[in-house]
Parts: C-alpha cells; structure tokens; sequence
C-alpha cells in the first residue's frame, strides 16, 4: 500500500522555491554590483587624469611664483620705484 504524505512534499516544494529565490536575488545583485564596479572604475580613471593634470598646473604656478619672487627681479622692481637698501636698519621699539 503506497502512502502519500502531501504536506511533506509542498514543504520540500516550498524550500526549493525559497532556495531558488535566494538564487536569481543573489544573482541578479552580483550582475548590479558588477556594473557598478565598472562605473566606479572609470570614475577612478578620470579622477586620476584630473589629478595629473591638476599637478601639471600646480607645477606651472609653482613656476611662476618662483619666477615672480626671484631676489634679481626683486632688486630690479626696488631700484624701479627708488628703494634703497639700508645698511643699519632701524627697527620700531615700543617704550
């Protein structure tokens, strides 16, 4: 005599349905997580160009200020407006 038991295989059935959703949602989360790794890479890329040629620039002003500030320029722009160079130095004191 063949018995069957209908509550054990819907709980085997509802099991199996639960395991394969975990499945495609795991799945469909690792192809989401995936495509965002590829955007977020080529932000990298960019953001490591921008940095490069932010270094460029620094470079070049870094450049210029030191052109700017150099001591012959300097001397040439005191002696253009009619500084002097002193050789004693007075300094203010407060009394």
């Amino acid at each position: 005599m063949t018995i069957i038991k209908p509550n054990a295989v819907r709980k085997n059935l509802k099991t199996l349905g639960l395991f394969m959703f975990f499945v495609v949602a795991s799945g469909l989360l690792l192809i989401f997580s995936y495509i965002n790794l590829g955007a977020l890479r080529d932000e990298v890329r960019g953001a490591k160009k921008q940095l490069a040629e932010l270094k460029k620039e620094n470079a070049d002003l870094e450049n210029q200020i030191y052109a700017l500030t150099d001591l012959r320029k300097l001397s040439e722009l005191a002696v253009a407006n009619g500084l002097v160079v002193e050789k004693y130095p007075g300094y203010l004191t407060l009394k």
